[in-house]
């Protein structure tokens, strides 16, 4: 699902606009974005947690030269989703994974 195709179902779940959807969609991640880069954690109750993680330095490889090159420490952006849509999501099956 593209962000198109989020803005699209939300308007016609919620009537809105699509246009009006589409700024409170780029609202709401414009905000998640900011608060990931001001380090802040974020909860969505029933959904899941954003958070920032810090990867340790490690020595990797240039997968054409096979040459080992060191990768620095740095921080990334996570994701964690509740346990009830983990569960859900393991109740799939390959046939209920849409291609």
């Amino acid at each position: 699902m593209t962000k198109a195709d989020l803005v699209k179902k939300i308007a016609s779940e919620t009537g809105i606009l699509r246009k009006d959807t589409a700024v409170i969609v780029d609202a709401l991640l414009n905000s998640i974005k900011d608060s990931l880069i001001n380090g802040e954690r974020i909860e969505l109750r029933g959904f899941g947690t954003f958070s920032m993680k810090k990867r340790k330095p490690r020595t990797g490889r240039n997968p054409k030269s096979g040459e080992r090159i060191p990768v620095p420490e740095r921080i990334v952006p996570t994701f964690k989703y509740t346990r009830a849509i983990k569960n859900e999501v393991s109740k799939l099956t390959e046939n209920d994974i849409k291609k």
